[in-house]
Order: C-alpha cells, then structure tokens, then sequence
C-alpha cells in the first residue's frame, strides 16, 4: 500500500471475493472473453491494455498486463512504443480539451458558471 488507508489492489481483489463473488466472477469472465484470441491476436490485446493501464494510471493494470504481454511475447521496445502511443493519444486529448479553456476565457463569468462545486 502506497499511504495510509489506501487500499492496495490486492486486498481489495480479496474484500471483492468475500463481498461480491458473482460480480467479481462475471468481471473476471468479462476480462478472459475481451483479451482471448479473436481478430486481434493475444499480445496486440496486451499491448493496448499496457498503453490504457498507463493512459488511465492503472498501477496494478499495468503491472499485470506488462507481465501478460512479455508472457504473450511482446518484448520491451514493443511495450515502450505502446506505451508512448497512448502518451501521444493522451496528450492530443490535452490540446483537444484545452478549447474548454478559451471558451470559459472568452465568456462572462456568468453564462460559464456550473454552479457551486
């Protein structure tokens, strides 16, 4: 565990199979359906969910599907470029997002307002 009451990965895998079994399972069955062969075959699968679990700060994500994409035979430079495809898709997202920004700069205070937060 990282601080405090953070919970790690792992102890919360376990409260889930206490808590919620049939969940967990259907979550599990869910996970070996998607990354089972298809169209795409078993380390292209890895390799995106390597370049999601670092997209979306996954640390036991990437953890786990690293180790299934080396198992599935991608090799490290194979995940390096996964890895800084999801950055450029990452930070194209940035730029796209950032016309939120001008349109709250360019608009009154009043027409922009969300509300209390």
């Amino acid at each position: 565990m990282a601080q405090g009451s953070e919970m790690s990965t792992f102890d919360l895998v376990a409260r889930l199979q206490i808590s919620t079994p049939t969940l967990l399972k259907a979550l599990n069955d869910f996970q070996a359906k998607i990354l089972s062969p298809g169209t795409l075959d078993i380390k292209t699968k890895e390799l995106i969910a390597v370049a999601v679990a670092h997209a979306t700060g996954s640390l036991s994500g990437i953890m786990n599907y690293t180790w299934e994409a080396k198992k599935a035979g991608a090799n490290e430079m194979e995940i390096l470029e996964a890895i800084f495809t999801a950055s450029v898709v990452c930070a194209r997202t940035i730029i796209d997002r950032s016309a939120a920004t001008f349109e709250a700069l360019n608009s009154s205070t009043e027409e922009f307002s969300l509300g209390p937060v």
